[in-house]
């Protein structure tokens, strides 16, 4: 169905004549056959098949389309798919190779996996520290234990300060 454009805005009057009344014409792109997608002949035919996949419930099947404007492409889908990663995934590494939304989606796996990896590492890093530090404490909390029992008070205060013989403390009482 068409639709002219002065009937879809609001024009001021003093701006009418500059307007030109176009006819347009509004798909759901969603809703096209298999057969209208596979007439486009632009990148636009990845984009549409996407859409006719999603639309249909379905586990996205990959295009293997080569991508013609690869940097036009990854803009349009950080805007509809309303995420700016798209922005960073970094194809350098197939300049001049043939691009697909296979190898695409393969380097934004890629680059996430990698990402998750940074995360988890310091993550771990993180809760390892708190780890030992209460490993420490307990240790420590041991030591001054056994040494007050054992009426060593003098010790506890040489602990704290000499790390050298604290160990050897640890060793003397079995605290590992």
């Amino acid at each position: 169905m068409g639709y002219l454009i002065k009937k879809q805005l609001e024009i001021l009057e003093d701006f009418n004549h500059y307007i030109s009344n176009y006819q347009t014409h509004i798909f759901e792109i969603a809703y096209l056959t298999d057969e209208q997608v596979s007439m486009f002949q632009s990148d636009f035919q990845i984009v549409a098949d996407y859409f006719v996949q999603m639309r249909k419930g379905q586990t996205y099947q990959q295009n293997t389309k080569i991508i013609q404007h690869v940097d036009a492409m990854l803009k349009f889908l950080s805007v509809f798919a309303k995420d700016q990663e798209y922005l960073n995934i970094d194809l350098s590494k197939h300049k001049g190779g043939q691009i697909t939304m296979c190898v695409v989606l393969q380097e934004a796996i890629h680059q996430g996996k990698i990402e998750g990896e940074k995360i988890g590492r310091s993550a771990g890093i993180i809760e390892g520290e708190k780890i030992g530090i209460s490993k420490g404490e307990d240790r420590f909390a041991r030591l001054v234990q056994l040494l007050i029992s054992s009426g060593r008070l003098d010790d506890i205060k040489k602990a704290t300060e000499d790390s050298s013989y604290r160990h050897e403390l640890y060793l003397t009482f079995k605290i590992l």
